[in-house]
């Protein structure tokens, strides 16, 4: 669906797929630093994000279900006492009136991913409460309507490799946000807000489809990462795809 290598040193936030290039507010946002894979994108406690102004078509009802990946590493320790108080977030897809995906750190230390319609939400939080400063860790969120790798529950966080959630959710059809299509922003929750991520976000991928366990273990690849230029590699039976409006094309 989309992928951000965050290797620019100047310029868009090319979206690799072509389709949804964002731009950086130029305030608390430092290019071209050393990241997981190449290079990545340094956002500071006061930063003003990195926004997808191009409408950034994600939204439920996702009848192939969805899935995101992502790496960051904080530039300070993250726990239930220490550093991001206010909700540090790493991204928020904007929903008028109402959240509809976020993914964001609460001050008690978890990572929460957040999905609502302004009448109600739910949080999927981390078991995990306390993260290292100059560690890399990757999150993958991912919903398959028919259960995730076949089991019962329907939404799960992976940190690092294996489910991290003791609350994933069963059935989350009741808080699955519905809505238009609004701006995708990385590391705060909007301008002039004060949710704000401090540290290093790298190689964000999202899927409007589910991923099994080979393309999740393919992604992570043992803690190494991936590069995107390799997700057209055969992952067992079955390749690592993106899927472009209706249509399904495997990545180059």
């Amino acid at each position: 669906k989309a992928y951000y290598k965050f290797d620019e040193a100047t310029g868009a936030v090319v979206d690799s797929t072509g389709t949804y290039d964002g731009v950086d507010s130029g305030v608390g946002v430092t290019r071209n630093v050393s990241g997981k894979l190449d290079k990545a994108f340094n956002f500071t406690s006061s930063n003003e994000g990195v926004a997808v102004d191009t409408l950034f078509d994600l939204n439920a009802p996702w009848a192939n279900g969805m899935a995101f990946s992502l790496w960051f590493s904080p530039n300070e320790i993250i726990d239930s006492s220490v550093g991001c108080q206010s909700k540090c977030m790493l991204f928020y897809k904007d929903n008028t009136g109402a959240y509809e995906m976020q993914l964001k750190f609460e001050s008690d230390g978890k990572l929460y991913f957040r999905s609502g319609d302004g009448g109600g939400g739910w949080n999927v939080y981390t078991d995990i409460n306390s993260w290292s400063p100059g560690t890399w860790y990757n999150v993958m969120g991912v919903y398959d309507p028919n259960g995730v790798d076949g089991g019962s529950k329907e939404f799960i966080l992976f940190v690092d490799g294996p489910e991290i959630c003791s609350n994933c959710e069963a059935d989350p059809n009741s808080w699955l946000a519905d809505g238009s299509e609004y701006d995708l922003t990385f590391g705060l929750y909007g301008p002039g807000n004060n949710e704000k991520f401090n540290g290093r976000i790298d190689e964000v991928g999202f899927w409007n489809r589910s991923l099994t366990s080979a393309e999740r273990a393919a992604v992570y690849r043992n803690g190494n990462g991936r590069y995107y230029s390799q997700f057209g590699d055969s992952v067992g039976a079955t390749d690592v795809e993106f899927y472009y409006g209706n249509s399904e094309a495997t990545v180059p």
